[in-house]
């Protein structure tokens, strides 16, 4: 039980360093993502 909590703790904290980088860091998720730069709404 306790190896359980703490792997749920672990995918809430990575989910929200992802997020984060997300918001703060667009491009450079993108780039990692190997996301085309043309399919970047970017104005």
């Amino acid at each position: 039980m306790k190896l359980q909590s703490i792997m749920m703790m672990f995918t809430r904290v990575v989910g929200i360093i992802y997020g984060l980088w997300f918001f703060l860091a667009p491009t450079s998720y993108f780039s990692l993502m190997l996301d085309p730069r043309k399919y970047i709404i970017c104005n």
